[in-house]
């Protein structure tokens, strides 16, 4: 099982749970809609804008991996595409629910090999590790701008499992982004 597929069951895991959730109480505030999106270098949809719980399902099955994540860049396009959240009364007026899942960090493959920064990591007792690079962590005044928009924010980690023995001047996972995840 890779990585991917856990990001992908997790969050079909997640969208049942709400489903049962819905189904076992009543009231005005349980209209959910969803919108899935993936992201890279650019933002992705899959499935229908404001689709309900099948079609959340139907559609987090067809999301493929890219290979790059400009966090901050989709995080921008996610902030004024998703807007201020509702009062859950109506589809006109939902709550607005982020799910975002992740590990954590804006990459990018050719641009992880440049580093701006040199030094010593006192985690891994390597020197030199980038320090300057690109891969960063997300950028939480994103975070902070969706949630001054009403718009609740969980984040689904999915976090790396120290990679060991490779080449720190081949590999760039070892030379440049270990140091930023750990």
């Amino acid at each position: 099982t890779t990585r991917f597929d856990v990001m992908i069951q997790a969050a079909q895991g997640l969208i049942n749970h709400l489903q049962t959730q819905a189904q076992q109480s009543s009231g005005p505030q349980n209209t959910m809609l969803f919108n899935i999106w993936s992201f890279d270098t650019a933002l992705h949809t899959y499935g229908t804008a404001n689709t309900n719980f099948t079609g959340a399902l139907s559609a987090i099955g067809q999301v493929s991996p890219g290979l790059d994540t400009w966090m901050a860049t989709a995080m921008g396009q996610v902030i004024s595409q998703v807007g201020s959240n509702g009062n859950g009364t109506s589809t006109a007026s939902p709550l607005k629910f982020l799910i975002l899942v992740t590990d954590g960090l804006q990459s990018d493959r050719s641009n992880n090999w440049g580093c701006s920064s040199w030094g010593n990591d006192p985690a891994w007792n390597y020197n030199p590790t980038c320090t300057g690079g690109y891969a960063t962590g997300i950028d939480t005044s994103q975070c902070a701008q969706l949630k001054a928009n009403g718009v609740i924010v969980a984040v689904l980690e999915t976090p790396y499992v120290p990679l060991t023995g490779q080449d720190p001047n081949v590999q760039p996972y070892e030379k440049t982004v270990r140091h930023v995840i750990y």
